[in-house]
């Protein structure tokens, strides 16, 4: 699941309703964002650890005014924590100043099979802000853009599986190596208040199939999404997404082929 909680310290506390959705749901993975303030925070922690969610936050307190407000849960009896990190963006641009923005990794492995590991990426990049409508869309478009590059150098580096989750404030992926997941037949908008479709899941499609494969080949040898779904629930500016995916084994090159991972 990932979630736009729209936890800013001037909007509506709805962070009660918010969780009991999420345990109804009962999502494995719960990307959360827009985590913004301490209280918010520990209640996230307290109750989703209640619920059966090991949860992890980034350090990324003390840059800006507000932390990254990225916030990771699984479920405790289906995976364990490897290592996490964070990492801030280089680039950003007009009122995300005031936020630490950036992609927070966390490994974890398969509780029953210690061999299978999973890099689970919880980011918020580039929003269109108002500013945008001045003349500026050009510029933010061109940040976002540099934050989704950033993101490739690093996760490309993986050898273990990545998704990348999170409000991307954006509907098409602004990099070929990051791919959205999407349900062809849905017809989806997560941002309420425009009817956009900017949160997703992600896979990158250089971890799955060697240089030199076609790209029309890509999106049959990587990851899939089984099921998909959009809850128009009433607790955020955002809707909550929750895809059920298929990971397959990282394949391996073969001899006549092309390139290595």
């Amino acid at each position: 699941m990932t979630y736009n909680v729209h936890g800013l310290p001037w909007s509506k506390n709805q962070s009660k309703e918010i969780v009991a959705y999420i345990a109804a749901a009962n999502p494995d993975i719960v990307c959360l964002q827009e985590v913004f303030t301490t209280e918010l925070c520990m209640f996230f922690c307290s109750q989703l650890t209640l619920c059966g969610y090991t949860v992890k936050k980034p350090r990324d307190e003390g840059v800006s005014i507000l932390g990254s407000g990225l916030l990771t849960a699984f479920k405790t009896s289906r995976f364990l924590c490897v290592s996490s990190c964070f990492y801030p963006y280089t680039v950003y641009h007009n009122v995300e100043v005031g936020a630490n923005k950036g992609f927070f990794t966390v490994r974890v492995e398969d509780a029953e099979a210690p061999w299978r590991r999973l890099v689970i990426t919880n980011t918020h990049t580039q929003s269109d802000t108002l500013f945008s409508i001045f003349g500026l869309f050009t510029t933010v478009s061109e940040t976002r853009a540099r934050q989704f590059q950033e993101l490739v150098r690093w996760l490309e580096r993986e050898r273990d599986p990545v998704l990348l989750v999170g409000d991307m404030n954006c509907e098409q992926s602004p990099h070929p190596h990051i791919r959205f997941l999407k349900e062809p037949l849905l017809q989806k908008s997560t941002l309420i208040t425009t009817g956009e479709d900017i949160d997703h899941v992600a896979w990158l499609p250089m971890q799955w199939v060697p240089d030199g494969t076609s790209w029309c080949a890509f999106d049959a040898k990587g990851v899939k999404a089984t099921a998909y779904r959009v809850d128009h629930v009433p607790y955020s500016d955002h809707y909550p997404v929750v895809v059920d995916v298929h990971i397959p084994e990282i394949r391996t090159t073969v001899q006549g082929e092309c390139g290595d991972l």
